[in-house]
């Protein structure tokens, strides 16, 4: 625990925080500032003495052994005309609660596409676009992604591959040996 004590000092984070043990997996990261909360967020999983520490924010309904389906996700907008920028947090909001726009779509000096992190979650499915409305009838259709696509396994509630990927549900899937892949994958359908 003072390991990920000394990581948090590290990140010299501008308001107050607190860190405690939930259980031997878990800790807890209370912030002052929310620009804080987004800012650990933004970055995804942080490494400390070479063991992976994965933020999320807290749900009223987390369990120990339960990884949350919700995830800070870039969502990308190609090609989207610049005069309707001003709706992106709107536009990304099919995909979950927008959190920020990256500082390339906030400047304006990659027009060719705008950037959302959203919370994500990994459970639902999502449209590839959405129809943007210019009076309420005519319009058009923007195509959006994903970056990184999570997946998540409803079978032992962790993020990082599908139920279909399960080593939980389908043993015959876990690699025999280190580095060497298994080919083995069940039937998609």
């Amino acid at each position: 625990m003072d390991d990920v004590r000394l990581f948090f000092r590290s990140l010299n984070l501008l308001g107050g925080y607190h860190v405690s043990s939930l259980d031997a997996r878990h800790i807890l990261v209370r912030c002052a500032l929310s620009h804080d909360l987004n800012r650990i967020r933004r970055h995804g999983t942080y490494y400390v003495n070479n063991k992976p520490l994965r933020m999320w924010k807290w749900e009223f309904d987390f369990r120990p052994g339960h990884e949350s389906p919700i995830t800070p996700i870039w969502i990308a907008f190609p090609v989207l005309p610049v005069e309707f920028w001003g709706g992106l947090k709107s536009f990304a909001s099919v995909f979950g609660k927008p959190i920020q726009l990256d500082k390339a779509t906030s400047d304006l000096t990659r027009p060719f596409v705008a950037r959302v992190l959203v919370e994500f979650d990994a459970r639902k499915s999502y449209p590839n676009d959405i129809f943007i409305s210019l009076d309420g009838k005519a319009g058009f259709k923007q195509s959006m992604f994903i970056e990184k696509m999570p997946f998540y396994c409803p079978h032992c509630y962790k993020l990082g591959h599908s139920f279909q990927l399960c080593y939980f549900k389908h043993p015959k899937l876990r690699p025999k040996d280190k580095g060497v892949p298994n080919t083995n994958f069940p039937d998609e359908g």
